[in-house]
């Protein structure tokens, strides 16, 4: 179960960060997740709290200086799914 918050919470941190980030807060203004953006700062300040307490979850599992770079070894696979979802990968003709 903690496994499933770890990677919940590591989804939405990645997530609150790309909503607000300079080329995607203009998108976002548009779209259905437009509260993200009243107050940017707050957003990016959420997320940091999200990845804090993953690292406090993996911490509590393993070890602090393991769970730290456990976060970053979980964190890689979700960070290429995201970029994977939210680029359009379209057959190129070469």
């Amino acid at each position: 179960m903690i496994w499933i918050a770890i990677m919940g919470l590591l989804w939405l941190s990645c997530f609150g960060f790309y909503a607000v980030s300079e080329k995607q807060i203009i998108k976002t203004r548009k779209s259905h997740y437009s509260f993200l953006t009243t107050y940017p700062k707050c957003t990016r300040f959420a997320a940091g709290i999200f990845l804090v307490n993953a690292m406090f979850l993996l911490g509590t599992q393993f070890s602090p200086s393991i769970g730290f770079v456990a976060v970053w070894v979980f964190l890689s696979p979700i960070l290429f799914i995201f970029i994977l979802k939210i680029n359009n990968l379209k057959n190129m003709n070469i």
